[in-house]
């Protein structure tokens, strides 16, 4: 079996890889949650501008594998 490096950084929460990754997860909690209170709609880059927020990226092997959000 072969160890993947999972690397963690900052990144524009309006990268052209951060888009797919927020509409899959919206699209599963879609099911749960009504639009309000899901993160894909609500979200804005201004939110994560320095001081307000951080957006992050997870990559494996250089492909885009997950992303979060801190909110300050």
């Amino acid at each position: 079996m072969s160890e993947s490096t999972v690397s963690i950084t900052a990144e524009p929460f309006g990268s052209p890889d951060a888009q797919p990754l927020i509409s899959a997860l919206d699209a599963e909690l879609g099911a749960l949650y009504p639009p309000e209170q899901r993160f894909g709609p609500n979200a804005r880059a201004e939110q994560f501008e320095p001081g307000s927020g951080t957006f992050l990226m997870a990559r494996a092997a250089g492909r885009a594998v997950g992303c979060g959000c801190f909110f300050y």
